[in-house]
């Protein structure tokens, strides 16, 4: 059995948006399927993947108010991968702003630009859906202003504007 080093990861626990968020990551789930994968080849000839997203909330407990907000994760193209976690939000209520998908929306956009060196070839990485509740669509609806104010808003909100404009 694998010791964990619990410390690295309370390190990266933030408190943000009236809860707890811990981001996994993209690149690192994104190469771990890539590795155990035998698409590597349609990949490489692609040179590109495509990510289905997911944000939605569930209750842990009939018990108490305590709430997973998980964000997920799933390659579509060029080949259907499995579903993985890139950030987890834990809150008793919702989670009351989109900052809680800052390091999300930070790492996307690097990617988006640089690509993922995967086995010595930069795959490029775009979304081709995010499906989502009300909450996070409203929230992203507040982003379609003028363009010239998003560099004001938080980087989630600059995000989910650029992705809308883009017409996913």
């Amino acid at each position: 059995m694998k010791n964990v080093d619990y410390s690295e990861i309370t390190d990266k626990i933030c408190n943000v948006s009236g809860g707890m968020y811990y981001h996994f990551g993209i690149a690192s789930e994104i190469l771990s399927q890539l590795q155990n994968n035998q698409h590597m080849h349609t990949v490489k000839e692609a040179g590109m993947l495509s990510l289905q997203l997911n944000v939605d909330g569930m209750q842990v407990f009939k018990s108490t108010n305590g709430q997973f907000w998980p964000v997920l994760g799933k390659i579509n193209k060029p080949f259907t991968g499995q579903p993985f976690v890139i950030g987890l939000f834990y809150g008793t209520a919702k989670p009351s702003s989109l900052e809680f998908l800052d390091d999300f929306c930070n790492e996307y956009t690097t990617l988006r630009e640089n690509g993922i060196l995967a086995d010595g070839t930069v795959i490029s990485l775009s979304i081709s859906a995010v499906v989502c509740v009300t909450m996070i669509r409203r929230e992203a609806h507040l982003s379609e202003k003028n363009l010239d104010d998003w560099a004001d808003e938080g980087p989630s909100r600059r995000w989910y504007g650029q992705l809308q404009s883009e017409s996913l």
